[in-house]
């Protein structure tokens, strides 16, 4: 062992490895850190590790939230390991507390378990044989029995949204032929990353590359009540 140097356990305890993470001291963190995340990148554009990784000031002006963040997390994945800047590290504390507030959970205790074993429960998502369809068949009966039965003229508008290629054959391959099978059918597709429509479809398609909360928000967004003088 090197002089200066600390046993595996004594450096535990200094660390306090074994400890809870409590979080760093700073100011109530906003519900939205949007401007967090760009002050933070703005402060990594002056760190010369970050600025040899790729970043410069003001890369991130034009991006939104979601872009932005993005962005920080790539080049503090690049970055080469190093202490950060004070600044920077206090304002990526700041973010990481104004995040933790923002989440409804807080409490890992709070968390569901297993009823069966006590063990972690996951969300029932396609990602392999552990997968649970049982709950869902009934629906897709009733759904796949209605399109047996539907009239080849049927006018059937299929709305997908964020169907990507992580598993193409669960929606978005069959929402593609089911709109082949109704001549009258149209077909949306909502997707930010992965927008594009089948060629044979394309006078009966529509791409809208954007996230689908947005989608939402514009059309659920209030509007003023028409005149009703006005004749439209």
């Amino acid at each position: 062992m090197h002089a200066g140097t600390l046993p595996l356990d004594a450096y535990r305890t200094v660390i306090a490895l074994d400890e809870p993470f409590q979080p760093a001291d700073c100011h109530t963190p906003p519900s939205h850190p949007t401007h967090l995340v760009h002050a933070a990148l703005d402060l990594l554009g002056r760190d010369p590790a970050a600025v040899k990784a790729g970043l410069s000031t003001g890369d991130a002006d034009r991006l939104d939230h979601a872009n932005a963040r993005r962005l920080l997390r790539a080049v503090l994945t690049v970055r080469a390991p190093g202490p950060l800047p004070a600044a920077t590290a206090k304002a990526l504390d700041t973010l990481l507390a104004a995040e933790r507030q923002a989440r409804e959970i807080t409490d890992a205790g709070t968390l569901p378990r297993c009823p069966n074993c006590g063990g972690e429960v996951e969300i029932n998502v396609r990602i392999g044989p552990e997968f649970v369809d049982a709950p869902y068949l009934p629906a897709g009966r009733r759904l796949q029995g209605w399109l047996d039965t539907a009239d080849a003229d049927t006018r059937l508008l299929i709305l997908e949204f964020g169907a990507g290629f992580n598993t193409p054959g669960v929606i978005r391959w069959p929402g593609e032929q089911l709109t082949r099978s109704f001549p009258r059918a149209r077909f949306v597709r909502v997707n930010p990353t992965d927008p594009e429509t089948p060629a044979d479809l394309a006078d009966r398609s529509l791409s809208v590359p954007t996230h689908a909360d947005h989608l939402l928000a514009t059309r659920t967004a209030p509007h003023s009540a028409p005149d009703p003088t006005v004749i439209p």
